[in-house]
């Protein structure tokens, strides 16, 4: 388990084992930093919700060197605009690779600013659902 550092966050509820952020809610973030690590998280975004992943992010500092994976909505096709989507974030050395419902949505290098830090579940405008959320560290290099 990752632990989080402030798991009583305002705006956050459980509901049906589920994660659940209203608008405008605390983001919450782990209590350890990582560096290599297998993010996998569900997430549901009722229509008009906003949300992001951070992660290497540094609260510590006054730089901000996170990196981002925006959570999007299933897209106009689907036939169900309230599933649940898979977001998966892979960081091992230098590769970070995002994922999507067992898709790359992209690609890149970490810069050396992006050494380690928390990763952060944060909620936009709307209604954002996280559950299923599991972080595997790999080791050292």
């Amino acid at each position: 388990s990752a632990g989080c550092s402030n798991f009583t966050a305002r705006g956050w509820s459980v509901t049906n084992g589920a994660l659940v952020a209203s608008s405008g809610a605390d983001p919450i973030r782990t209590a350890a930093p990582y560096k290599d690590f297998d993010l996998k998280v569900d997430y549901r975004l009722l229509p008009g919700a906003s949300g992001r992943i951070l992660y290497f992010h540094n609260a510590e500092t006054n730089v901000d060197t996170s990196a981002a994976y925006a959570l999007t909505p299933p897209p106009p096709e689907a036939k169900d605009p309230l599933a649940w989507q898979t977001a998966r974030i892979v960081a091992r050395r230098k590769p970070v690779t995002h994922w999507l419902d067992g898709r790359i949505v992209e690609r890149r290098m970490r810069d050396d600013a992006e050494l380690d830090g928390r990763i952060v579940l944060t909620p936009g405008e709307g209604q954002v659902e996280f559950r299923n959320v599991k972080i595997r560290p790999f080791g050292k290099w």
